[in-house]
Formats: structure tokens, C-alpha cells, sequence
């Protein structure tokens, strides 16, 4: 069996979405470490409706469309251009927070 690379990408925007592409051309997990200031974007875009005393966790798995989502946040924008190589591979796609890490996972991984 063939053990899967991982790859650990800091956001910086743009170079980031460059380098997280041409690791999904060689079939490499990715785990993007987002800054800790957007968890609580993340949480109040993601769960709109969630109650003010709930814990403040993310827990999301997606794909493209997660991509899509978060690309609309400030800072994110940039995380447009993966959307069309993320369903184009077949990768799924866990965001996690507090932390936050979102992480690029190869259809090979199930």
C-alpha cells in the first residue's frame, strides 16, 4: 500500500491556493492551517442559526461547495480558484475549528 504524502500549507492567500493545487495533482493530503482570528467568522457564516450559548466548534466535511463558502469570507477569496481542481479530483474537504485547519482529503483515502 502506498502511504499518501501530507502536505502542510500555512493561508497566505493566492501562493497558497497555487500550492495546494499542484499538491492535488500528486495526490497529497493537504491540511491548511487558516489564522485562529477567523474561527468565529467561520462559526457564525457556517452556523447561522446556532445559539448564542452553543460551543463555538466546526465540524464541517465537504467538498467544492464548502470551497465555494468559505472563498466568500474575507481573507478567503482567494480559495476560489480550488474549487473547480477540488471537484475535478474528487477530494473531500474537513474544516475543523477551533484551530481552524481545513483539510484536502484524495478520493484514494475513502
Amino acid at each position: 500500500m502506498t502511504k499518501t504524502e501530507l502536505i502542510r500549507l500555512t493561508w497566505g492567500g493566492q501562493g497558497t491556493t497555487n500550492s495546494t493545487t499542484a499538491a492535488l495533482l500528486r495526490h497529497a493530503k493537504v491540511e491548511i492551517e487558516l489564522p485562529g482570528s477567523m474561527h468565529h467568522a467561520l462559526f457564525c457564516h457556517l452556523y447561522p442559526d446556532a445559539d448564542a450559548a452553543a460551543t463555538k466548534e466546526v465540524d464541517v466535511a465537504g467538498g467544492a461547495e464548502l470551497i465555494a463558502t468559505l472563498a466568500t469570507l474575507d481573507g478567503l477569496e482567494a480559495m476560489a480558484g480550488l474549487a473547480e481542481p477540488v471537484a475535478r479530483s474528487g477530494y473531500r474537504l474537513h474544516l475543523r475549528s477551533p484551530g481552524p485547519v481545513l483539510s484536502l482529503i484524495p478520493p484514494e483515502m475513502g
